[in-house]
């Protein structure tokens, strides 16, 4: 799917109502889902995190890879576009160790993984038309931790279930929950995740054309609900600890706590938000680009903007490099070293990073930074009420 080139970047921030743009419906004969045309940010010439990974995308037509600046693009699909072979609106997702991907085919009727590149196609979960599983639509497939099973949605039985098998295909596995009880649409938006420690999933769903109505919902690895708060397309971070997502009205993405607690926005507007595997970094769609992002909400990148949509990222398992060394927030040399420091706090000290984007309208060089966290608000005692008036 080719974006306009002559597209005008909104600076007005949209209702999540005008998320619903029928997108690719000539080419994949389905309803699609892209963010909004939310005004994107300015690329920050400071320091920022960099990661040596690669993020995995879909353009429309075809899935492919990318390295950490959006370079040396890989195909790692090639569909027959007049059969519309395997062109499903779904997700693919690494393996935790980067080196496999998994995603659907055949239009839906099978969940497959296969090598980084494409090759030696892999199938998890097939099913027969004529017998007692009735293929319909299996998507937006997600690993264990430990890469031994995938989990993945399926309206086989006439209404979305959360299914789980092992990745070697030696069964189809078994329903883990019931996501819509009295029916399914396969219009629905639905997108799930797997926590690294392997102690909770949790998944959003929308019904078809109300992403406004869109619930994120987790449960423990027995399938069992404990807790679910407004939302769409939840991320774990690196230590399970914390899940980022889009903002169902807003687009804007924000990060909880596992149980729903301590939610607090990143004041940037993003689609579909992947973690890194360390935790530093999150990748997400905007305006058909894909975007990196520090896990505070600043140092905003662009590393993927052509004429194509391009949209649910995720990130590799692999290394993306080293942290800087913990340091303290007043020796911090660059924004990645304040980050990284041993008396950051994220949440308190992202607010004031934040609210000093706010006010300037632009990102803090570390300078800046570490004079409002450090001068400030620390050794200065001032609340943040104190520092937002200064």
């Amino acid at each position: 799917m080719r974006k306009n080139s002559s597209k005008q970047h909104n600076s007005n921030r949209q209702p999540v109502s005008s998320l619903l743009l029928i997108l690719l419906a000539a080419v994949l004969g389905q309803l699609s889902f892209i963010p909004p045309a939310f005004a994107e940010p300015a690329a920050n010439a400071g320091s920022a995190a960099t990661a040596n990974g690669r993020v995995l995308a879909f353009d429309g037509v075809n899935w492919f890879s990318v390295d950490a600046s959006g370079g040396n693009r890989l195909a790692v699909t090639d569909f027959d576009v007049e059969n519309k072979e395997g062109l499903v609106m779904s997700a693919a997702r690494y393996s935790p160790d980067g080196t496999r991907i998994a995603r659907p085919d055949k239009a839906g009727d099978r969940i497959i993984h296969t090598a980084a590149d494409g090759s030696d196609p892999q199938i998890v979960a097939e099913f027969d038309p004529v017998g007692a599983l009735i293929g319909g639509n299996n998507k937006n497939p997600f690993w264990s931790p430990d890469g031994s099973h995938i989990a993945y949605f399926s309206d086989r039985n006439h209404r979305w279930e959360l299914w789980v098998g092992p990745a070697d295909g030696s069964n189809v596995g078994s329903v883990l929950l019931n996501v819509t009880p009295n029916g399914a649409s396969a219009f629905s938006d639905i997108v799930g995740d797997w926590s690294p420690t392997g102690a909770h999933l949790a998944y959003s769903f929308a019904p078809p054309n109300q992403l406004e109505l869109g619930v994120i919902t987790v449960v423990d690895e027995a399938g069992s609900p404990l807790t679910s708060f407004d939302g769409l397309w939840p991320s774990f971070s690196a230590d399970g600890s914390t899940i980022a997502h889009s903002n169902r009205e807003t687009g804007v993405v924000e990060l909880r706590n596992v149980d729903g607690s301590n939610r607090r926005s990143l004041a940037t507007e993003g689609a579909w938000p992947s973690w890194t595997p360390d935790g530093r970094l999150l990748a997400v769609t905007l305006n058909g680009d894909i975007f990196t992002m520090a896990a505070n909400g600043g140092d905003v990148r662009v590393i993927l903007d052509d004429a194509n949509v391009n949209i649910r990222p995720d990130w590799s398992g692999g290394s993306v490099g080293a942290p800087p060394a913990a340091g303290t927030i007043a020796t911090a040399n660059s924004i990645d070293e304040l980050l990284a420091a041993s008396d950051y706090k994220p949440s308190e000290h992202g607010d004031i990073l934040r609210l000093y984007r706010a006010i300037f309208n632009r990102e803090a060089d570390v300078g800046g930074a570490v004079y409002w966290i450090d001068v400030v608000y620390e050794k200065g005692g001032r609340s943040l009420e104190e520092v937002v008036g200064s």
